[in-house]
């Protein structure tokens, strides 16, 4: 039996040695946004629609894509991709800054639902009924789950929990990982238009969202029990927006309610003419929204005061602003269904440009890389903007169909797992030498 000399065997604790720190300090690929991302409706888990990112001043466009269908979808924007739904049953994914199609998961119906991108994974509902999990490198199936009617509902993702409602009358708390029930909340309303088509919103521990019973909820995250809940008189379809202690969101009766986010107290009502399915976005100490009527209005975030209302001057009949606004940069943007995609100031609701599509724009504008991307019902995707792509391209998978089973996606290691392993690695190559040295005194 042959054995290995004491400086064979120093060779191989050093190579052993260096695969291990390899291993662990080698980042692995992952999907982890960055503060110019803009990773589910309305920006984050606030659904505040303020950005950081830098916003074009100019209605020149970057690109546009194609769709089969409407796109009222809101798009998500993460690591150089954009993700959104059609009408023609599709989820896509397209390259950020040239407009190329990288994958597409057809699902049973229209999606309407806006993605929410995390950990590698994109979630999504359609009005097939299902909640979807897809792989955000390749658009592969990783779960679904099969709710009791179509689920408009944007979903909310931390802590690996999704949260998302459905026309069921329901609210949904899932484990991210594999689509397990974690708990389901009940509204109050059963019959027609029972759906909680309000998209949550999480903070602090806890989900907010509104429902058709009229009431906006406060709810646990952990495990869906009742804080608070608030009757606001009229169904509520606009999501919630937590910001400053404060809970804001529309209702179809035209108004603006402003809760204590804590109990759910009455703060403020700013009333409109028309009903408002805008969700409000909330951006330094300022509230943004849209009615069904003609107008874009900003009021003060603590007191509801009107600071300006910007009126739609073609304005035709049930052409109000759906779109829910994105600020960034100084400026507000939104569309209507009079087909236009507006960019506002933000400070004096001056007009600085203006781009009309060719049908109507429920979809809700996302900001991020300098660029603006929104969908319109002429099935199209617009990007807005000149930002120029990094030298990598991502890479495509056409259509993907086939389900695989659910692996965990590997991330990066913390600090300390990499100064551990390196101070493993010195202590084998300390030990092989104290070996090697011994045997040559003997």
């Amino acid at each position: 039996m042959n054995k290995k000399s004491p400086l064979s065997a120093f060779i191989s604790l050093i190579l052993l040695s260096t695969l291990l720190l390899a291993f662990w300090a080698v980042p692995a690929v992952s999907c982890s946004s960055d503060s110019n991302d803009w990773s589910m409706f309305h920006h984050d888990l606030t659904h505040n629609g303020d950005s950081a990112s830098t916003a074009p001043n100019t209605n020149s466009t970057l690109w546009t894509y194609k769709t089969g269908g409407g796109v009222s979808s809101s798009p998500a924007v993460v690591d150089r991709r954009v993700y959104v739904g059609s009408e023609d049953h599709n989820v896509y994914c397209f390259d950020a800054f040239n407009g190329d199609a990288l994958w597409n998961y057809t699902t049973g119906d229209s999606v309407g639902s806006s993605p929410a991108v995390a950990d590698g994974r994109v979630y999504v509902g359609s009005n097939d009924h299902n909640v979807y999990c897809l792989d955000a490198s390749s658009g592969i199936l990783i779960w679904n789950y099969s709710t009791g009617g179509e689920v408009g509902s944007s979903p909310a993702v931390v802590d690996g929990r999704v949260y998302v409602g459905s026309y069921d009358h329901h609210m949904y708390c899932f484990e991210a990982s594999n689509g397990a029930l974690i708990w389901n909340y009940t509204t109050g309303y059963v019959g027609y238009g029972n759906d909680v088509n309000s998209s949550p919103a999480v903070s602090d521990g806890k989900v907010y969202v509104g429902s058709y019973d009229g009431n906006v909820y406060c709810l646990s995250a952990s495990n869906g029990d009742l804080v608070w809940k608030y009757n606001t008189g009229n169904w509520v379809s606009s999501s919630p927006a937590v910001g400053d202690g404060r809970v804001y969101v529309g209702t179809e009766g035209g108004s603006v309610c402003c809760l204590d986010a804590s109990n759910g107290g009455f703060e403020w009502k700013y009333s409109t003419p028309s009903n408002v399915f805008s969700s409000p976005a909330v951006a330094e100490g300022k509230v943004y929204f849209g009615n069904f009527y003609q107008s874009v209005y900003c009021l003060d975030g603590s007191s509801g005061g009107l600071l300006w209302e910007y009126i739609i001057s073609d304005f035709k009949v049930g052409d109000g602003v759906n779109s829910s606004p994105a600020v960034a940069d100084g400026k507000v943007y939104v569309g209507d269904l009079n087909y236009d995609v507006y960019c506002l100031d933000a400070s004096s609701s001056t007009l600085i440009w203006q781009y009309t599509t060719n049908a109507g724009v429920r979809s809700s504008p996302a900001v991020a890389n300098g660029n603006v991307y929104v969908g319109s019902a002429d099935g199209n995707i617009y990007a807005f903007g000149s930002s120029s792509a990094p030298n990598s391209t991502p890479t495509s998978t056409p259509n993907p169909t086939v389900a695989p089973t659910s692996t965990p996606t590997k991330t990066p290691p913390s600090p300390i797992l990499i100064i551990a392993a390196f101070a493993a690695t010195i202590i084998l190559i300390a030990t092989a030498l104290l070996m090697y040295f011994k045997k040559r005194k003997h």
